[in-house]
């Protein structure tokens, strides 16, 4: 919550930072447990990502997988495998096959079932 607050402060509430620290605050409340308010955490930033034309960026694909494990402790399976594939294909498409991250987002898919 504090990240949250220092980001807005920072950068403002509609700054991509911003909306990426709230997908990850979202992102840690469902982890914990808080699965509703997590859930619209991190809806609410992943929103303002692809608002701002930065969901298809390498730092979108970044936050699309946090956003994913938020679905996915919500329950919200398949929704979170087809953004962790999302992720994974704009890694590849912005980082190249060779990126250290390309393999986190295929080893968070294989994790995931698809």
């Amino acid at each position: 919550r504090r990240a949250l607050a220092l980001s807005e402060a920072g950068f403002g509430k509609d700054h991509f930072r911003t909306a990426a620290t709230r997908l990850e605050y979202g992102r840690v409340l469902a982890l914990q447990g808080r699965t509703r308010e997590g859930l619209e955490q991190a809806e609410m930033g992943m929103k303002r990502l692809e608002e701002l034309g930065r969901g298809e960026s390498f730092e979108g694909a970044l936050s699309r997988r946090s956003y994913a494990e938020a679905l996915a402790a919500a329950g919200r399976d398949e929704e979170a495998r087809k953004e962790l594939a999302r992720s994974l294909a704009i890694i590849e498409s912005k980082a190249g096959a060779e990126h250290p991250e390309r393999e986190e987002a295929r080893r968070a898919l294989r994790k995931a079932g698809g």
